[in-house]
């Protein structure tokens, strides 16, 4: 009776012993994404710039558009341009005189962000554009919008106003800037936008607010609410293009400065697409 006794309890000693609970940590997931991907933080993300000199914080539900992307020991990092981002969290950066726009490499693990379409407001120019290889063309649009008619000689020595949309939804106007700016600065004007539509066929964009933009017309469509104020941005898909010569030769042009015409309201604005260059056949 005793030695039954004895292998009942070593048997029951075992069952304790293998189901005792074990904790396995599950594997980091990493979003894999391309330049230019649409993602959102799904939690406050404090991060540097990229020579990690100044910090600065990314909020919860903030929608980041991808600057770069490198991979280290499997895992896939992006980097962030400040200049797409509202002038609240890139304020650190104008405020310490950082020498990058760029921020420093941040996961892309799923804690951090999850994946999103482009925004409606943002669809006012093309994100992506490649050329054939050996066009000798390149594609910069950056969706800034310049109050001018036409792209400087030299852009370094002008300065005008300017309009930017960032990734994460505010409209920000800026009365006089620089037009080779590294940061844009502390904008005269800045606001969330609250709704977007954009026509495909006249390439009207209509943004709508609920305080009133300051520096262009607008139209009242509400007493109350969010969607208040209704301002657009027409593309005129008109081009201009200003050819770049040597100093010493005005005849030899060199490579051709392409700009994307705009109007907001009556005021007329131009986006810098791309560069153009132009090949001697000698």
């Amino acid at each position: 009776m005793k030695i039954i006794h004895l292998l009942v309890g070593a048997m029951l000693g075992a069952v304790i012993i293998f189901n005792i609970p074990t904790h396995v940590a599950a594997a980091d997931t990493y979003l894999k994404v391309t330049k230019n991907n649409f993602l959102k933080t799904t939690r406050q993300i404090k991060t540097y710039n990229s020579k990690k000199t100044i910090s600065m914080t990314i909020p919860k539900n903030t929608v980041v558009q991808v600057a770069g992307v490198t991979t280290r020991n499997k895992k896939r990092y992006i980097d962030l341009n400040a200049n797409q981002l509202n002038y609240k969290i890139r304020q650190p950066l104008i405020a310490n005189n950082s020498t990058t726009k760029w921020t420093h490499w941040i996961s892309t693990n799923t804690k951090n962000f999850k994946r999103v379409h482009k925004p409606t407001y943002l669809n006012f120019y093309a994100i992506n554009k490649s050329y054939p290889k050996g066009a000798y063309r390149s594609y910069v649009a950056d969706g800034n919008l310049w109050q001018t008619t036409v792209w400087p000689a030299d852009p370094s020595t002008q300065s005008a106003a300017l309009v930017q949309i960032t990734a994460n939804g505010y409209l920000e106007y800026s009365q006089s800037v620089n037009m080779t700016s590294l940061l844009a600065p502390k904008p005269t004007d800045s606001l969330q936008i609250q709704k977007a539509t954009y026509s495909v066929n006249n390439g009207k964009l209509d943004l709508y607010f609920k305080t009133k933009p300051k520096f262009a017309e607008t139209t009242r469509i509400n007493k109350k609410g969010n969607n208040r104020y209704r301002l657009v941005i027409k593309r005129l898909f008109a081009y201009t293009a200003t050819p770049i010569t040597a100093t010493n030769e005005p005849t030899n042009i060199s490579k051709i400065e392409i700009g994307s015409r705009y109007q907001i309201g009556k005021t007329n604005y131009l986006m810098h697409l791309g560069t153009a260059e132009i090949k001697s056949k000698y």
